[in-house]
């Protein structure tokens, strides 16, 4: 998911030459490996929310998820969380990036992701609202395989409220990285994007050759 970051990198860049951390808002945790590497990293301000506790104990405790002033994380529904933010209108909330990784189960379908409330228009508009004007939402993207039209309905309401949208194919035929812009992009996602493009093909390796327009 990480490697979505490279479709705002010149934006990236930017704020970080101007001495202002960019920051990420992580919808599931997990175990902190990608809050992680978003911090350390990639110098971000990170937030990442996460609905189950002990979720997040494991994550401290087994899988080394460190809290510092620049990494935060918090129990609780990343929807709500969202629309909250969205609510208070707060210039200073404006995220970089957006990234859920968030899925659901059902006995009939499986795991997909992500869940289907996170694709509604008004929860999509609420990310919109919070993220900086070259900001960019990225998705993990399970589609359920007794559902075909899962994924083109959600990429047809990305495209009702986003600018341009852009894919990674991981390669392992079950999930995508969906990439939604708030702004057109102005330049190539592989160009030369100084510090912050070098430091995140370190992170993600190929993965930024495989991201096209959808």
């Amino acid at each position: 998911m990480v490697a979505g970051l490279a479709v705002t990198a010149p934006s990236i860049e930017e704020s970080i030459r101007s001495g202002v951390r960019p920051r990420c808002l992580c919808a599931g945790v997990g175990g902190g490996s990608l809050l992680m590497s978003i911090r350390m990293g990639l110098q971000f301000d990170v937030l990442g929310v996460e609905a189950d506790g002990v979720v997040l104990d494991v994550a401290r405790n087994h899988f080394g998820l460190v809290e510092d002033e620049f990494l935060h994380v918090h129990v609780g529904d990343a929807i709500q969380m969202i629309e909250d933010f969205a609510q208070q209108g707060e210039p200073d909330m404006n995220f970089s990036a957006i990234m859920v990784d968030l899925d659901s189960s059902d006995a009939m379908c499986g795991v997909s992701a992500p869940p289907l409330e996170m694709t509604h228009g008004n929860v999509l508009l609420w990310v919109r609202t919070i993220l900086h004007r070259h900001g960019v939402l990225i998705l993990n993207v399970i589609p359920p395989p007794a559902d075909r039209s899962f994924y083109k309905g959600m990429i047809d309401v990305l495209h009702q409220v986003f600018s341009e949208l852009f894919e990674i194919d991981v390669g392992n035929g079950e999930n995508f990285v969906v990439i939604a812009t708030v702004s057109p992009i102005e330049t190539t996602v592989t160009g030369d994007s100084g510090h912050f493009l070098t430091e995140l093909r370190k992170l993600t390796g190929d993965f930024l050759e495989h991201i096209r327009k959808i």
